[in-house]
């Protein structure tokens, strides 16, 4: 398979996998469409730019939707078991976009993005080893994020069109 057709092909499977994923994570909120993805520059020959334009997605999209369902989560949670206990309506909760992550929260959002990480966006990935690695640390997720990494893993495309994956 040539590069272009490759990284057209893995770029995709991206979305597709993380939708799949979050909807698993049952953060249906954070599900991106595919509009998101069609900015995705494509130069013969050359994946870096793709991988840095998917890194910039990553942290300006991803991050900040899987927090933003997972604060929003904790908070309905807490907040129907406040007010079976709470007789006062009018205090409400501070909308989650104003106030920082508590660790239990960062915790659940750092193993969430490492499950985004190794599921979605390492498979299939155009880039050899040595390249993925570097450019993995331009996919942030706070200050001590740090991808649980999986074994890297290929995706081939039969005849058929079916995508297979095998681990390198």
């Amino acid at each position: 398979m040539r590069v272009m057709e490759q990284s057209v092909f893995w770029v995709s499977h991206v979305w597709q996998q993380l939708n799949a994923c979050l909807s698993r994570l049952g953060t249906h909120e954070a599900l991106l469409g595919p509009q998101l993805f069609l900015s995705c520059p494509l130069l013969p020959h050359n994946t870096q730019p793709i991988v840095r334009w998917l890194a910039q997605l990553w942290n300006a999209v991803v991050i900040p939707r899987v927090e933003e369902a997972i604060i929003s989560r904790v908070t309905a949670k807490r907040s129907s078991s406040n007010s079976a206990s709470s007789s006062s309506p009018s205090s409400q909760q501070p909308s989650p976009s104003n106030r920082g992550l508590n660790s239990g929260q960062q915790a659940v959002v750092k193993a969430a993005l490492s499950i985004l990480v190794n599921k979605a966006i390492l498979p299939g990935c155009p880039l050899p080893r040595h390249e993925i690695d570097r450019y993995l640390l331009e996919f942030q997720a706070g200050p001590s994020f740090c991808p649980l990494l999986a074994p890297i893993k290929e995706v081939a495309v039969d005849q058929a069109g079916r995508g297979r994956t095998t681990a390198i």
